[in-house]
């Protein structure tokens, strides 16, 4: 990896790591308003519909769109107070190689 600082692996100054860049916030801004239009309140809930009713069928994915966009997706709690936890490991791996170098 040429392109990458050995130690740290960075990327070396000037080395664009997405050279077609992302696009130009009015194209997405045009696009997003060509959906809007495209897309009605009846059409929408038509959309919303559809989803609800696959989910009711048992569409695990519609289920999750669904919560996700009622619900928010949920917390992660880790609680570190637990008598059950001995140790913790963290790992770290290069991303030149496979090698780990574990702390605990």
């Amino acid at each position: 990896m040429a392109d990458r600082d050995t130690k740290t692996g960075r990327f070396l100054p000037g080395n664009n790591a997405n050279p077609t860049g992302r696009k130009p916030a009015a194209e997405e801004f045009g696009l997003l308003q060509r959906l809007r239009d495209l897309i009605d309140d009846d059409k929408f809930d038509a959309i919303v519909d559809a989803m609800f009713q696959r989910a009711r069928r048992g569409d695990v994915r519609a289920a999750e769109l669904l919560y996700s966009y009622i619900l928010g997706k949920p917390p992660q709690n880790i609680d570190l107070r637990s008598d059950n936890i001995t140790r913790i490991i963290v790992e770290h791996v290069h991303p030149d190689n496979n090698d780990t170098g574990a702390a605990s």
